[in-house]
């Protein structure tokens, strides 16, 4: 039998093992994080739909 998926409880459980968890809502539009080299961060998009975009110009 495959279990139903509870979020609420993932997000409790995870905010308990990680002291760092934030919750954000974002508008339309508005940026949720930007790439960098080294970010220690995990993002999980709870609802809703991201464009995930990076540019990366080469100067020589």
């Amino acid at each position: 039998m495959l279990n139903k998926f509870d979020m609420n409880k993932f997000i409790n459980d995870f905010s308990k093992s990680c002291s760092k968890t934030q919750i954000k809502d974002f508008l339309k539009g508005e940026v949720i994080t930007t790439y960098l080299v080294n970010r220690n961060q995990l993002c999980i998009l709870i609802s809703g739909t991201a464009d995930l975009v990076r540019y990366d110009i080469n100067r020589k």
